[in-house]
């Protein structure tokens, strides 16, 4: 797939971005409203890309909506619905001694193997738009056993359905510092959008649409 692309210059340092963590958003209005792949104006470096979902998002669509979510309480004080698919990290504190299946594979399997299989579906997306970066996530995450990750030799363990969740500006714990993928659905919905605050973009996040980008940045 090629992207048109475009050029932002960093209005924010990774260190100034980083004091935003669990601050509330304020309403934005979209800036990113089209497929595009956006480089850092100085260094050409993808940031980030946002186009239509690859293929027909039909059985993704019926499989999320089906899904039971739970609730839970950030440190914040607000309330997420949300459940987490793939595999489940392992938590001494908690004894378990490794990863393991999320319960929604036992709960639903017939709708978590939608959700892994799509894995693969923007894993190949990544490939077509930025291969550069998926050889070289797919060297970071190789240390990982292929059981523990969502499809065969795929480039993600776990992924998280949020609904209608107003999160604060954070910064995602205990992930590999490789690119993660963002499918969208929405609607009679206001706001969710995408705010990099580094860079002073905020994604459409149109129905139907993903976008993808490193997963340590804010």
């Amino acid at each position: 797939m090629n992207l048109p692309e475009v050029a932002m210059k960093r209005v924010m340092s990774r260190e100034e971005a980083q004091e935003l963590n669990g601050t509330p958003v304020a309403d934005l209005e979209p800036t990113l409203t089209e497929a595009y792949l956006v480089r850092d104006e100085d260094t050409g470096d993808p940031v980030l890309f946002y186009c239509p979902f690859p293929g027909d998002p039909a059985p993704l669509r019926k499989a999320v909506l089906s899904i039971k979510m739970g609730k839970t309480r950030r440190a914040s004080g607000m309330e997420n619905l949300s459940r987490t698919f793939g595999f489940s990290p392992k938590n001494v504190v908690m004894r378990r001694e490794a990863c393991r299946p999320s319960s929604i594979a036992t709960d639903q399997p017939r709708e978590h193997a939608v959700l892994t299989s799509t894995s693969k579906v923007l894993e190949q997306l990544i490939v077509d738009v930025l291969p550069d970066v998926y050889e070289r996530d797919h060297e970071i995450v190789g240390e990982v056993p292929d059981e523990w990750k969502m499809a065969d030799d795929t480039l993600w363990t776990s992924g998280v359905i949020n609904k209608a969740s107003q999160l604060p500006y954070h910064q995602d714990q205990a992930n590999f510092p490789t690119w993660s993928a963002m499918p969208t659905f929405r609607k009679q919905m206001s706001g969710g959008y995408l705010h990099v605050p580094e860079y002073g973009v905020v994604v459409g996040c149109r129905d139907g649409c993903h976008s993808s980008r490193r997963s340590l940045r804010i």
